[in-house]
């Protein structure tokens, strides 16, 4: 089934990966240079988004995504510029199309058999 979702305000994805934590972590455990933990952990890392906007004008409201759930989501702007953001699997395991459609309230059509 292909799906059309109409998104007024900007679309920003975590683009973050399994190195961010991998990176927390690190940090978390450094040594100081004199040769002490730092006590109470470094600060967490903040989250590496994406701000999905056309590639042609710039334009980051008002996009459309048209894509069912297991192709990639091809995104129109207000001008008529049509586009395939190429992210991968995004943190939570889902593509862009996946989780725009989860965010609408439509889960995996398969699974819910």
């Amino acid at each position: 089934m292909t799906y059309e979702v109409t998104v007024g305000g900007p679309i920003t994805m975590s683009t973050g990966d399994e190195s961010d934590a991998r990176m927390e972590q690190f940090f978390d455990n450094a040594v100081e240079a004199d040769g002490t933990y730092f006590e109470a952990g470094e600060p967490p890392l903040p989250p590496v988004t994406t701000l999905i906007k056309c590639p042609e004008c710039g334009a980051d409201r008002d996009l459309t995504a048209r894509g069912t759930w297991e192709s990639p989501a091809e995104i129109t702007c207000s001008a008529g510029h049509c586009w395939t953001p190429d992210l991968g699997v995004l943190p939570t395991g889902r593509t862009l199309m996946q989780e725009l459609l989860v965010r609408v309230g439509i889960d995996d059509p398969d699974r819910a058999a």
